[in-house]
């Protein structure tokens, strides 16, 4: 040996027992082999399809041409140059002794044992061996292989090899054979696969092929495999998050993307391409192609493929992306452009997690950022705020719809505008909801309990019924400064509502809040009913004004000049529909700010 095996096998990273059985089964492939049987033995010999199985030794049988004088002299020189041409680096060898104390080869008329002590040794036999046969003994690690997995991976790795065999019609159909403790599990032919399509594309200087299927039922994984010399480097799924290619959500597409660069740009185990995440020189496009370069390329080039075969993945990733504003508007700054053709659930979770980082960074102790980047931040996070709150109120409105089409209690209806037996607190924009009636009420964020109206409108709290509804809406406790009273009549949607009792009921609280010395407060009133045709003919009778609702009753009004009151009917219906059309201007503006900004 040209070289320390000790020192070799040392300086290689730790070896997976799949790539192992890859190298074994190529170099049979390269010895022209058709017919390869792999034997694997376990320590664990009850066990059913699923388990984990303890790798004890290793067998592969091939039918090829053996180990020639030539095969012979390149087995004992370190990084051979002998197999160049097909993809080998003079080096898998050293996989076995990396993972197995043992290496122990008939072929032909001669016998081959290969381990850390003794090297290389190659003897003569008195027998001859018609099959190459490779015996892996000793494993060094505790390996374990799952049975359909792991024929499986063997699928996937082989994938270029079969291809390339199934496109040469000289070629005989290779046939690979699996067995578990002697019992044959499957047999995987290369003829066995769908047919590829292809197509090329130019980085520069760099020609790359890509063959793929699309809508292959039996290859859903949108995954892709990056292949050099003729076999499988590496999954997209299996690299760093930072190398990998995004690929498209919802198309399936599987790739194997093979290149002059890559068979360039291999690593000693033939498991990993050594291509830098991004471009270190923007100005080195030539001899050093990033990641980003490459799947940016990538990336158009199965765009077209779709285009060509009618899906638009443009249009799609836009329609995703309007589904996932109109869930959550709110998140407007946080939705960028779909490039990958996410789904609008995965839209949402992107969105929703940036918004929260930027609460999480507001609110840190610890945050190093510059207070110009976290006024930025803030201002967005406000903006996605006051938005979220726009967004929720539509949830009230549905709610309101919902319980006018059902038998609605009284208590569920005056939650949805306020809790009940709210003691004297600080109420905030978002636990308001009279915005329903008005949004000049939503600014308003003190709400008065029995008390603090007992010493403040004497008159009203000594010949109070208790409206369904009563508020005291002001910015402050001070008695001095309050300007507004918001009273309600709030009625059951089945209940009978007799407009004269609830209108001489309103006039009545009106008359006692005017009466406790506070004659420049402004009153708003309002009978909160579902109306008939009987509601409607008696307000038309004491002349009640109208505002056209669409989808409703219309709100009925009508100035009462001695309590200097406006008094407000109006349909639950009619309400939320409103409500609604006001909101809407707000949720309008802000998908339309985002449909612009993604345009």
């Amino acid at each position: 040996m040209e070289a320390e095996t000790v020192s070799i096998v040392n300086d290689l990273k730790k070896v997976t027992v799949n790539q192992v059985v890859f190298e074994a089964i190529t170099n049979s492939i390269h010895a022209k082999a058709n017919l390869i049987e792999l034997s694997i033995n376990s320590l664990n010999e009850d066990y059913d399809d699923f388990d984990n199985q303890f790798v004890s030794e290793i067998d592969v049988l091939d039918n090829g041409h053996g180990f020639t004088p030539k095969d012979l002299i390149s087995f004992q020189r370190y990084r051979s140059l002998h197999k160049k041409h097909l993809g080998a680096k003079g080096i898998g060898r050293f996989l076995y002794l990396k993972s197995f104390e043992k290496v122990h080869i008939l072929s032909l008329k001669k016998e081959i044992n290969f381990d850390l002590e003794n090297d290389v040794s190659i003897s003569d036999s008195k027998k001859f061996f018609e099959k190459t046969q490779l015996h892996l003994k000793t494993p060094k690690d505790g390996y374990q292989v799952n049975k359909r997995n792991f024929v499986q991976s063997i699928k996937l790795h082989f994938l270029p090899f079969f291809q390339l065999i199934n496109n040469d019609t000289e070629k005989e159909v290779v046939k690979i054979t699996i067995n578990f403790n002697g019992q044959l599990f499957t047999t995987i032919r290369s003829d066995d696969i769908p047919d590829f399509r292809e197509s090329e594309f130019n980085i520069h200087d760099h020609t790359f092929k890509i063959s793929y299927l699309l809508n292959d039922p039996d290859y859903t994984s949108g995954d892709g495999a990056y292949c050099a010399g003729g076999r499988v480097v590496s999954f997209n799924s299996q690299m760093e998050s930072i190398k990998r290619f995004k690929a498209f959500k919802g198309v399936n597409f599987f790739y194997l993307l093979s290149a002059k660069y890559f068979d360039e740009n291999l690593n000693d185990e033939r498991d990993e391409l050594t291509i830098n995440a991004k471009r270190k020189s923007q100005k080195d496009w030539h001899s050093a192609l990033s990641w980003e370069d490459i799947h940016s390329s990538l990336g158009e080039e199965i765009k077209n493929i779709c285009l060509e075969n009618g899906i638009n993945i443009s249009e799609q990733s836009d329609e995703y992306l309007r589904k996932a504003v109109d869930k959550a508007p709110y998140l407007s700054n946080y939705f960028k452009k779909n490039e990958l053709m996410l789904s609008e659930d995965t839209l949402l979770k992107q969105a929703q997690k940036e918004f929260n980082d930027d609460k999480d960074k507001i609110r840190s102790t610890k945050s190093k950022l510059p207070s110009s980047e976290v006024q930025i931040i803030l201002n967005r996070v406000v903006q996605a705020e006051l938005a979220e709150y726009v967004f929720d109120r539509q949830k009230t409105i549905n709610k309101l719809k919902s319980l006018e089409n059902s038998n609605a209690l009284e208590k569920e209806i005056h939650n949805l505008f306020m809790q009940q037996y709210t003691k004297d607190e600080v109420c905030d924009f978002r636990t308001n909801n009279l915005w329903l009636f008005d949004d000049r009420f939503m600014t308003y964020d003190k709400v008065f309990s029995d008390k603090q109206i007992k010493e403040i409108f004497p008159e009203l709290h000594d010949h109070l019924d208790k409206p369904d509804i009563l508020t005291i809406s002001s910015n402050t406790f001070e008695k001095e400064e309050i300007t507004d009273v918001v009273i309600i009549e709030l009625k059951r949607p089945e209940a009978q509502n007799d407009v004269a009792i609830a209108e001489s009921e309103l006039l009545r609280y009106s008359r006692y809040v005017r009466t406790s010395d506070h004659s420049n407060i402004r009153i708003w009133t309002y009978a909160f009913i579902s109306f008939d045709d009987e509601a409607k003919l008696a307000l038309d009778d004491k002349s009640y004004n109208m505002i056209p609702v669409q989808g409703g009753w219309p709100i009925r009004y009508k100035y009462h000049d001695r309590p200097n009151t406006i008094i407000n009917f109006i349909d639950y219906k009619a309400l939320a529909f409103d409500a609604e059309s006001r909101n809407n201007t707000f949720l309008n503006i802000l998908k339309a700010k985002h449909y612009k900004k993604n345009s």
